[in-house]
């Protein structure tokens, strides 16, 4: 291996709030529920850390609750992100069969 960096093509993030209510995301503390806050990691790929971050930022905006285990209420618990390296993909993000633009279509595209 080359580079020993941002090989895991997986990337699945645990979403949360802190006490003082702050949208937070990661991985669970071992052996607990516990989220630890992730924006980036070295053995994940740095693309799906960006997607996970940018959906965090953007559940406010969309209004989009965060699951509460204490409560059992909210919609977002957890998110996956899976990218292809070896495949013959355009390079976009898909949802099913939807394929999503790219940053800087979104940007050309007019309000």
């Amino acid at each position: 291996m080359k580079t020993p960096y941002h090989y895991r093509n997986k990337v699945q993030a645990a979403f949360g709030r802190t006490k003082s209510g702050k949208i937070i995301s990661g991985v669970y503390q071992s052996g607990t529920h516990r989220i630890v806050s992730v924006d980036d990691c070295m053995t994940e790929d740095s693309i799906a850390d960006r997607i996970i971050v940018d959906i965090r930022n953007m559940l406010p905006k969309f209004n989009i609750w965060v699951y509460d285990e204490d409560k059992r209420t909210g919609f977002l618990r957890h998110v996956l992100v899976k990218r292809g390296f070896a495949s013959r993909s355009d390079g976009r993000a898909r949802g099913r069969e939807r394929i999503f633009p790219d940053e800087e279509e979104v940007h050309r595209r007019p309000a």
